[in-house]
């Protein structure tokens, strides 16, 4: 039987048990020397295992270390797994929490633990929910705004920085269905991060803007932006006790120009960044500005082809009166190419997909990703304007503007590269013990198929009791699962929004029903659509008409039959 499975989540292992008959497992076991290697006699040796500092506050970082002889193989528990060829490891719990070393060879194996102390945070720098802040910044009070998702007052996940444009709108883009880029606030409440949004000080022309790295914006302040977003930055990781690791920056439109400005002469202070409608100057100021990152960064960029305010293909910035007084940037074209090079991809060939779920647009949403430790993803927006692509925030077409991209939303698809980096940054592979335990087991209750999946990458793939990679099997329940992972991975590429309701534009027979119409695709995802069972029903048109008997939202119905293959 051949799986071919997509992470969604890579902290997670994505793993399949496909159900099949009974039978006895294949044991496994350890594999033999061979000749002419010396048997080892004495057990490994721990010398040390600790760790520091032993007691934290939940949200901050401590680090075990350890030091051992004689080992073949060393592991952790509590989700680290294999450590072998290293000697300390970064661990953030949120909960006091003792961890066990292992150290094996073939004389058999020893342990060593080691407790961490995590208390909980007494204060949460900001409540939940949206509220306004100010941080001095020399002589100069800055403004921002903070969302804070209910449950992660304390502990978010990360921090997203969110940079408004030119266009005077600055803080008031959080105000939620403002602005495609207050759709941040609803993806951190799914996700458990915090929304910062930064605001910009008055420009020439009296609107809030940023001072970038464009030597010629005659309109720019003269303020100090880089070191306000320093400012912030450093006080947002001390506040939370979080490291660069989980700090991203995002902008659009003058606010992506920041955004590259901040990544090009502060890399080390942010994990990763995105941009909507932002090109790099054809000016740059000389210093910092003119020179590449100190380090490579993860870049994720968003521009339409109809763009004229930030021309696609470079010119003017918003020549509206025809001065050109906001300086010139090079092609949408030429910054991919410019981080391409400075990710050290530009010989990389990209895997290419597209989304078109709005036919009124302006056309396709067009995805590249440049594949490396550091990667870039760009995404062309055919015949779309300036405003930042949404498909809950819809903003009118003028000619000013052009049309607005609704086949992708942009905050997921930022988000979604984002915590992917999260993911790499964190996450270990499960140890080669760990593995076989999973093999024993699943073999060992009738299982057919093991595949487990780790940061996109199949790393176990085996099969029993009948089982192979070119055998048909009926999961029955299993495609709970596997419709879960394809609704998360929509969610997360900006295909669906999960609170969207589904007959908006998936089962549009439903529109005309006062209560189905009420559905969303979160509600059909966690079983709580309030639909009757569907054992008993034929066929789609069945399903369709199927009774609502809860409100949407209230009350959990799974189906449970299972065919007799599948019964225990």
């Amino acid at each position: 039987m051949r799986w071919r499975l997509v992470a969604l989540f890579p902290p997670l292992l994505s793993v399949l048990v496909a159900c099949g008959g009974g039978g006895g497992g294949d044991g496994g076991g350890a594999t033999g020397g061979s000749g002419g290697v010396t048997p080892v006699t004495s057990l490994p040796i721990i010398s040390s295992f600790a760790v520091t500092p032993s007691s934290i506050v939940s949200g901050q970082t401590a680090t075990l270390s350890w030091s051992t002889a004689g080992a073949t193989s060393l592991s952790i528990d509590n989700g680290i797994g294999d450590v072998a060829g290293t000697t300390s490891r970064p661990i953030s719990p949120t909960v006091t929490t003792t961890y066990v070393l292992t150290a094996r060879n073939a004389a058999g194996s020893v342990t060593a633990s080691t407790t961490v102390t995590v208390s909980p945070s007494n204060s949460s720098p900001y409540p939940v929910g949206l509220t306004d802040a100010t941080i001095q910044v020399g002589a100069v009070t800055r403004e921002y705004r903070v969302h804070v998702p209910a449950g992660r007052a304390s502990s978010p996940v990360a921090v997203v920085l969110v940079l408004h444009g030119g266009g005077g709108e600055g803080l008031n883009i959080a105000n939620t269905g403002a602005h495609p880029l207050s759709v941040f606030r609803t993806v951190a409440d799914r996700e458990g991060f915090v929304v910062v949004y930064p605001g910009g000080l008055a420009a020439r022309d009296g609107s809030a803007a940023w001072s970038d790295c464009r030597a010629d914006n005659d309109i720019a302040g003269d303020v100090d932006d880089i070191g306000f977003l320093d400012a912030l930055i450093d006080r947002l990781r001390s506040q939370y006790g979080m490291p660069t690791t989980k700090i991203f920056m995002t902008g659009g439109s003058n606010g992506a120009q920041m955004t590259f400005a901040y990544a090009i002469t502060r890399a080390s202070n942010v994990a990763a960044v995105a941009t909507s409608s932002g090109n790099l100057p054809q000016n740059p100021k000389p210093g910092a500005c003119s020179n590449t990152p100190s380090r490579r960064i993860p870049i994720l960029m968003v521009h339409g082809t109809a763009d004229t305010l930030m021309p696609y293909g470079g010119g003017c910035v918003a020549n509206l009166g025809g001065a050109c007084n906001r300086g010139r940037v090079i092609s949408a074209e030429a910054t991919r190419d410019w981080w391409l090079n400075s990710n050290g991809l530009s010989g990389v060939a990209p895997t290419s997909s597209s989304v078109n779920l709005e036919t009124t647009d302006g056309g396709v949403a067009n995805r590249f990703v440049y594949s490396g430790s550091v990667p870039v993803e760009w995404w062309r927006l055919d015949g779309a304007g300036h405003t930042a692509a949404s498909r809950l925030v819809l903003v009118p077409t003028n000619s000013d503007r052009g049309i607005q991209n609704r086949d992708i939303e942009f905050a997921e698809v930022a988000w979604s590269f984002f915590k992917s980096r999260l993911v790499t940054a964190t996450s270990a592979p499960p140890s080669t013990s760990a593995l076989q335990t999973a093999r024993d087991y699943n073999f060992a209750v009738g299982g057919q198929t093991l595949i487990v999946m780790h940061n996109g990458t199949v790393i176990e793939e085996s099969y029993g009791n009948g089982g192979s990679r070119d055998r048909i099997q009926l999961l029955a329940s299993g495609t709970k699962g596997l419709t879960g992972m394809l609704g998360a991975l929509a969610a997360s590429e900006g295909l669906i929004a999960l609170d969207e309701p589904v007959a908006q534009r998936a089962i549009t027979e439903w529109q005309g029903d006062a209560l189905k119409s009420r559905i969303t695709f979160r509600h059909l995802l966690t079983m709580t659509s309030g639909l009757e069972e569907l054992n008993n029903l034929s066929g789609w048109n069945g399903y369709l008409q199927a009774r609502l008997i809860n409100d949407p939202g209230s009350t959990f119905i799974v189906t449970v039959r299972s065919p007799p293959s599948c019964r225990r």
